[in-house]
């Protein structure tokens, strides 16, 4: 999509700020990494780029709409929402018509096309009138964010209530396991963490521009899946280190387990747990006269399937 012709100019000022950073094991790599990152950006675009040029004479990144996508979202009597149809282009589309005229009347040649220049009317409108109402612009990108972000949807396309709650409720969970994956990748490592987040708060400074929806947040909400999933794994490990604590069964079971497995190297006579087959349960540890590496077959076979049958019960 056209909104996302500013990632690479919000990108890459990161990635050079990373390339000085300790978590950066080899800037070289950095370095490859972002001209390939480049290259495949201009690749890609350049087609476009060649079929605007073509068309109107002049070098146009992505799209004639951007002027009228603007001014949708900064101009008097703007609410932070698309305006249906755009029906203000009306008015725009007729001054520039008398314009065109006017020079057709003075033998003036065009510069470029009609819409070249319907673009360009509606972007200098909208950059003056942010120019002049500064206060208004920094309350609608409060009004956009909210727009965008907010649990529950508040846009005119989703009349279900039973779809609105349902959207509300998957978002929440999304965004506060993220938020806890988010906390938890910070504490290791905080540039992987900025940069996994960093689409995401790209998205939510375009749209505190142009108008705000619910539906703007969806590549950001795929993204915030990645964090939740780190969220999730943290208090999944959470959990089972709260499990084995309050466990004393398992944990006395994983001790006595661990034990006979750290010291089976040990050339020197060692403390085996002795197995009840009644109780199945481990007993306070005998002397042992067998040496762990070389124990007898018999008795390593007797010692294994004990352990099994409390695993087994367990």
């Amino acid at each position: 999509r056209p909104s996302w012709g500013l990632w690479p100019a919000f990108a890459l000022p990161f990635l050079g700020l990373a390339s000085f950073s300790k978590e950066t094991p080899n800037r070289k790599i950095l370095l490859k990494n972002t001209l390939f990152f480049l290259t495949l950006f201009i690749l890609t675009l350049s087609p476009w780029w060649l079929r605007n040029y073509s068309i109107t004479g002049k070098f146009v990144p992505t799209t004639l709409q951007v002027g009228a996508s603007l001014y949708d979202g900064w101009h008097s009597g703007a609410s932070g929402s698309s305006d249906e149809n755009m029906g203000f282009s009306t008015d725009f589309l007729q001054q520039q018509l008398q314009e065109d005229a006017m020079l057709a009347s003075q033998g003036t040649p065009l510069e470029s096309t009609l819409e070249w220049h319907i673009d360009r009317r509606l972007r200098n409108a909208a950059l003056l009138w942010a120019i002049e109402n500064p206060s208004d612009v920094a309350k609608l990108g409060l009004v956009k964010f909210l727009k965008t972000w907010m649990p529950l949807p508040v846009a005119k396309e989703l009349g279900s209530q039973s779809v609105r709650w349902w959207e509300a409720t998957s978002y929440s969970l999304i965004l506060a396991l993220a938020t806890l994956g988010l906390i938890s990748l910070w504490k290791s490592q905080p540039l992987s963490a900025l940069w996994i987040a960093l689409p995401c708060l790209y998205l939510a400074t375009l749209h505190c521009i142009f108008i705000g929806s619910v539906r703007y947040r969806q590549p950001g909400v795929l993204i915030l899946c990645a964090l939740a999933g780190v969220g999730a794994a943290t208090i999944l490990v959470y959990l089972q280190k709260t499990l084995l604590k309050t466990s004393p069964k398992h944990h006395t079971l994983s001790n006595s387990i661990e034990f006979h497995t750290d010291r089976r190297h040990s050339n020197l006579f060692t403390d085996v747990p002795a197995i009840n087959p009644q109780s199945d349960t481990p007993t306070p540890t005998h002397r042992s006269w067998v040496r762990t590496p070389s124990m007898a077959p018999t008795a390593r076979r007797s010692h294994r399937y004990g352990i099994l049958r409390c695993l087994r019960s367990r």
